[in-house]
């Protein structure tokens, strides 16, 4: 089986995510990791995988019939089974449980969480007591990843926060950080990961 697997940004989540899924799947399953952007014929993959429905917009000519679209936000849930209605796709998953069980009644909906590389992140020997929160993401992600929200809550409780906004990589690779450099420097400094 031939599979292909769509990024938006070298070195981003879905590039991340597309080379640990290759490092873990089946010898029988070849997996190519393709830029949205990239040229490449179709005809020779059994199934595409895209992180999200938007991007099969950008990708117009693609099988349906052999596309598998990612939902990792519960607040677009809709629009992902909308999408992958309309479209006829193969099918869709969602990175949540909850998701999952409440729509239960879709034959092609499945759960795929997102994993943790352990060997990677990891409680540091030595911890800090102090109470500081941290946040890594893309403040420009459709899914609005609440950094604001993040600032506004530590500010009114006078919590110290760390913050990497990796939207300032689109236009400068150069501060693109590695994973090591985000667990040094951001996980390791902080107490808890905020999310909103």
């Amino acid at each position: 089986m031939r599979v292909a697997i769509f990024y938006d940004r070298k070195g981003w989540a879905w590039w991340n995510k597309s080379h640990e899924i290759k490092k873990h799947l089946s010898p029988d399953i070849q997996m190519d990791i393709i830029s949205v952007d990239e040229k490449f014929d179709p005809y020779v993959y059994d199934l595409f995988l895209l992180f999200d429905g938007y991007l099969i917009e950008q990708l117009p000519y693609l099988p349906r019939n052999r596309v598998i679209v990612g939902c990792s936000n519960a607040r677009l849930i809709a629009d992902a089974i909308r999408i992958t209605d309309q479209y006829n796709c193969l099918a869709l998953y969602a990175n949540n449980a909850p998701v999952l069980d409440a729509h239960r009644y879709r034959e092609n909906l499945y759960c795929c969480q997102n994993g943790v590389d352990s060997a990677l992140f990891h409680v540091p020997k030595d911890r800090t007591d102090a109470f500081i929160a941290c946040w890594v993401g893309n403040t420009k992600n459709i899914a609005n990843k609440g950094l604001d929200l993040i600032q506004e809550s530590c500010r009114s409780t006078a919590n110290p926060l760390i913050a990497l906004d990796v939207y300032a990589c689109e236009h400068d690779s150069s501060v693109l950080w590695t994973h090591e450099q985000i667990r040094d420097h951001i996980y390791y400094n902080s107490a808890f990961y905020v999310c909103a």
